[in-house]
């Protein structure tokens, strides 16, 4: 299982028409926790030697805290169409916890929104935690692409 803190972490959603991307919101705080299932290793081959095992699938899960929200009412809306979301993050601006890569560090991923926890402990302090499932292999990239603010 792999770990990554992204430092910034936007959600995007991408127009099935037009195919512009769409900003929903923006964090410093996300993890991303990827797992692989595997076959069984525990046949052998013809010399009695066990077979590496083999990754049969992928899928992660992503953590966002406090996420900054563009426009609630689109995001509903967006969480409604049923169209996953693209999910990117890297270092580029950051100067605390980077990777030795640095700005070459970016990921993303399609996902699908399965939990929304607020917790409104009073006007000043709220909190927004989202988590999703993956819907598509993480993915390198090497430029972010454009997108409008909702």
């Amino acid at each position: 299982m792999a770990t990554l803190k992204g430092q910034n972490f936007r959600l995007l959603q991408q127009d099935p028409v037009s195919g512009k991307f769409r900003c929903f919101g923006m964090s410093t705080n996300a993890s991303i926790n990827q797992s692989a299932n595997t076959d069984d290793a525990t046949t052998k081959d013809v010399l009695g030697m066990a077979s590496m095992p083999t990754v049969t699938s992928k899928s992660a899960q992503i953590s966002v805290e406090t996420l900054t929200i563009t426009n609630a009412v689109e995001l509903l809306k967006a969480i409604a169409s049923g169209v996953p979301f693209t999910l990117i993050w890297d270092e580029v601006s950051t100067v605390n916890n980077q990777t030795p890569v640095g700005a070459a560090f970016a990921r993303t991923v399609k996902a699908f929104l399965n939990d929304v926890t607020l917790n409104l402990n009073d006007r000043e302090n709220t909190a927004t935690s989202l988590q999703f499932a993956s819907a598509s292999p993480i993915a390198k990239i090497t430029s972010t692409p454009t997108y409008e603010m909702v």
